[in-house]
C-alpha cells in the first residue's frame, strides 16, 4: 500500500533514558522521517486544555508544527514550560474522561510528532518543546 505521507508510519518503540529514568516512546516515520509520537489532548477549537490553572493556552494548527519560544522552556516536571502529551493513547483517553468529567467539555486527540528535545517523560506524559498535530484519532 502507497502511503502519501499524511499519516503516521508506526515503528517499533524505543526506550530512551531521561533524566535517569528509562522510559519506553513510541516512533514512528512521518514523511520519510523518524520521530518520537505522542498523544495531544486538545479542546474542540484546538487549544490546549489549561489544566493546573495555566493561563496560557495554546492553539495548534493540523500539520504544522508548533514550538514554545525559547525563554518559556523549562525542563522538568513542573506544569509549566513545556508542552505535555500523552505518552499512550490509553493515557490520552483517560485524561478526556476526566476533562468531560469534572469540566462537562468534549476533546479531540491527536497522534502527534514530538521535537527532538524532551523536557521531562514519565510512565504517562512528555513534556517537550515543539510538536506537530497529524492525526486524529479520538473526538
Amino acid at each position: 500500500m502507497m502511503d502519501n505521507g499524511t499519516k503516521i508510519i508506526m515503528l517499533p518503540s524505543r526506550k530512551v533514558s531521561l533524566y535517569g529514568k528509562d522510559i519506553v516512546l513510541h516512533r514512528g516515520k512521518y514523511r520519510g522521517q523518524e520521530h518520537f509520537i505522542g498523544y495531544k489532548t486538545v479542546t474542540d477549537k484546538m487549544q490546549s486544555l489549561g489544566l493546573d490553572g495555566n493561563k496560557c493556552i495554546l492553539t495548534f494548527k493540523m500539520g504544522e508544527w508548533f514550538f514554545l519560544p525559547i525563554g518559556s522552556i523549562e525542563k522538568g516536571n513542573e506544569g509549566w514550560g513545556g508542552i505535555w502529551l500523552a505518552r499512550t493513547p490509553s493515557g490520552a483517553e483517560k485524561l478526556r474522561e476526566y476533562i468531560l468529567a469534572k469540566y462537562y467539555q468534549e476533546t479531540k486527540v491527536f497522534k502527534a510528532l514530538v521535537s527532538d528535545k524532551i523536557l521531562y517523560a514519565n510512565n504517562y506524559r512528555i513534556k517537550t518543546e515543539g510538536v506537530c498535530l497529524v492525526e486524529e484519532i479520538m473526538k
